[in-house]
């Protein structure tokens, strides 16, 4: 959801503050698995938890928040690929490109994400945001 489209009484809502460590231990970032859930029952969720769509910490202590996003979005974009992929009929790669960020709810989602970065303070999430999550040939769709 763009700031522009959230409701006002929603703007102002305090944010909880989290204790900076992890509640829990595990192997490091690369050996596990991220998931993005979206769902249309609760658009305003986010609001009360802004680290939960675009997280203040990184996950991990050997990656930078920038590059923890930039791994969720890339898995979550071959689950989506594998899943069309292995659909009936055939489809090129780019058709089932434009259908991801066009079409899919994950797409979507990532390029909130990346317009959400464009106001991050870390400067590493910004240029992840500016030029890694989305390909170029797809970031027309936000204009």
């Amino acid at each position: 959801m763009k700031a522009e489209n959230v409701p006002e009484g929603l703007v102002n809502l305090p944010c909880p503050e989290y204790d900076p460590t992890a509640p829990i231990t595990g192997p490091v970032l690369s050996e596990r698995r991220i998931a993005i859930v979206s769902t249309n029952l609760d658009r305003s969720g986010f609001v009360r938890d802004h680290n939960v769509v675009l997280p203040l910490h990184s996950p991990s202590k050997d990656l930078g928040l920038g590059e923890c996003l930039k791994f969720a979005a890339e898995d979550l974009k071959a689950f989506y690929n594998e899943a069309a992929t292995s659909q009936p009929g055939e489809a090129t790669s780019m058709e089932i490109e434009n259908w991801y960020w066009g079409d899919s709810r994950a797409g979507k989602l990532v390029r909130e994400v990346r317009l959400s970065c464009a106001v991050h303070a870390d400067n590493m999430v910004k240029g992840i945001g500016f030029g890694a999550l989305v390909p170029v040939t797809q970031v027309y769709r936000d204009r």
